[in-house]
């Protein structure tokens, strides 16, 4: 009898246990998307402000590069319903031949003639469409990158700055900043590399994929920035050409890793095996296995992390630091690093990019300050 009471008063308190780490659990939840709401209130009036100068700038430029190719998906929409309509009406007639005249073999042959130049027809112009339309989609991808990067980095203190249309971040990289396992691939964009005091600097939008029965899901999307911490480091094992396969390693040496926490969205940091926990709030979270953590990773730094706003358009930001590389992986909402076409430009999507940057310098030189 003594062992059945002891055993009920066990589950007990296992359940009043589950309780409470699930009140704590709906309670973090709840802050978060209150600072969230909070935050995408106070980002929605920053955004009505007027234009700067700049802005105004790359605003009409980017406009002007996009209507030129709007212009080419109408012509070619146009061209593509003529096509349509001829090849069509070749059918037409020569089913109308076909059924008037079937006993007459000249007149079904010909039928059949325009029926297939009918096909054929559509066909080859289908088929030129589709080539035109991919170069010319490339053609402004590469000229909107080109544009928006000129005014992302017109800052002095960047020089040497050059977007690599053909180049991305390498699935190796990204693994060794140990922030998320089982990090299947990576697909990567606007590649820009670029000197910030004197060190050499990587940025991209990129896309870290895991495997969700069979498909791949992303546990990271935005933009990346990584800044090399040894000048000896060659910067090449940053890139991946096309089709070409990387290998990380599982090597955890003096890392440190930071997430400054977001709502539904996030995804949140599991790379941590053979890493302590060294703090956690409901708002960040810090491992590491590196001696010189809080030397490194100081308040100046947490400091500098909480001011990234998170709201519905950021939603978190995840930092790594090895012997090697700083990496900030800032998560946006998709729609935040979407090339416009048919809506209108979003300078707010700019202005946001330019002063998230701001703060990921602030933390590069902090970090690199710390570890003298």
């Amino acid at each position: 009898m003594g062992f059945k009471k002891y055993e009920e008063g066990t589950k007990k308190e296992e359940e009043v246990l589950v309780e409470e780490e699930t009140k704590k659990e709906e309670q973090k939840k709840e802050y978060i998307n209150n600072l969230i709401e909070e935050n995408t209130r106070i980002s929605e009036e920053e955004n009505k402000q007027e234009k700067t100068i700049d802005e105004e700038k790359v605003y009409k430029d980017v406009e002007l590069a996009r209507f030129n190719y709007n212009k080419i998906l109408k012509k070619w929409k146009i061209l593509g319903i003529c096509s349509s309509c001829f090849g069509i009406a070749l059918m037409v007639v020569a089913m109308v031949l076909f059924f008037a005249f079937k006993d007459n073999q000249a007149v079904t042959i010909v039928a059949l003639v325009l029926c297939v130049l009918g096909i054929i027809a559509m066909g080859v112009v289908s088929v030129i469409k589709n080539k035109d339309l991919k170069k010319k989609a490339l053609n402004y991808v590469n000229e909107y990158f080109v544009i928006t990067n000129k005014f992302i980095y017109s800052d002095d203190k960047f020089s040497n700055v050059q977007y690599l249309a053909d180049t991305q971040y390498s699935d190796e990289a990204f693994k060794n900043a140990h922030l998320y396992k089982g990090i299947h691939d990576t697909k990567s964009r606007n590649y820009v590399t670029l000197d910030y005091k004197d060190r050499s600097l990587v940025s991209c939008d990129i896309s870290a994929n895991v495997l969700v029965k069979g498909r791949t899901s992303p546990m990271f999307l935005g933009k990346l920035y990584c800044l090399e911490r040894k000048h000896e480091e060659a910067k090449e094992i940053l890139e991946k050409k096309e089709g070409e396969q990387t290998e990380a390693t599982d090597i955890k040496k003096d890392v440190i890793i930071f997430q400054l926490k977001g709502g539904d969205l996030s995804r949140p940091i599991d790379d941590v095996e053979g890493l302590e926990k060294i703090d956690e709030t409901n708002t960040y979270v810090l491992y590491s296995n590196n001696k010189k953590c809080k030397k490194i990773f100081n308040a100046k730094v947490l400091s500098t992390c909480m001011a990234f706003r998170i709201d519905k358009t950021l939603i978190d930001v995840v930092i790594s630091i090895t012997n090697e590389y700083i990496t900030i992986g800032i998560d946006y909402a998709d729609d935040f690093i979407s090339i416009p076409v048919e809506s209108e430009t979003n300078v707010q999507t700019l202005r946001r990019t330019k002063k998230d940057l701001e703060l990921v310098t602030e933390i590069f030189d902090f970090v690199n300050e710390n570890s003298k």
